[in-house]
C-alpha cells in the first residue's frame, strides 16, 4: 500500500511537469477543447411579461423560479423584501412569468397563470 502511495505520487509529479514543458498554445487549446459550452436556461426578462422589483440598470438580478401557490415559495417573499431592501439599487429580482405559464398549462393544453397574476399587480396580490 505504502509502494502505491509512493508511485502515484512520483507519476502525478512526473505528469504535471511533463504537461508545464508544453507549448502555452497546446495547453490552451486542450483546455478550451474539453469545456462544453455554456447554455443559458433562462429567457429574457420581459418588463411587460415577468415580475421586476428593483433598479433596472442594477448590478446583480436574482431571478426566482417558483409557484404562486406554493406555499415555500410564498414564505420565502419575506426575506426578498429584506434582499430589496439591504442592497437598495444594487439589486434587481425577477419572478419570469414565463416560467410560471409553462408549468401551469392544464392537460387540455390550454394556458395561463394558475393564481390569476397578471403584469401590474404586486407578488402580494397574487
Amino acid at each position: 500500500m505504502l509502494a502505491a502511495a509512493v508511485i502515484a505520487s512520483v507519476a502525478s509529479f512526473g505528469a504535471f511537469r511533463l504537461i508545464a514543458h508544453l507549448p502555452q498554445s497546446v495547453r490552451a487549446r486542450q483546455i478550451a477543447g474539453t469545456v462544453d459550452e455554456i447554455v443559458d436556461l433562462s429567457e429574457d426578462i420581459g418588463p411587460g411579461r415577468d415580475h421586476i422589483r428593483g433598479a433596472a440598470d442594477a448590478p446583480v438580478t436574482l431571478v426566482e423560479y417558483g409557484d404562486y401557490q406554493c406555499p415555500y415559495c410564498g414564505q420565502g417573499e419575506v426575506v426578498v423584501r429584506e434582499l430589496l431592501i439591504s442592497f437598495g439599487d444594487d439589486l434587481r429580482y425577477v419572478w419570469p412569468l414565463a416560467a410560471e405559464r409553462r408549468a401551469s398549462r392544464r392537460p387540455d393544453g390550454r394556458g395561463g397563470s394558475r393564481s390569476g397574476w397578471r403584469p401590474g399587480r404586486s407578488l402580494g396580490d397574487a
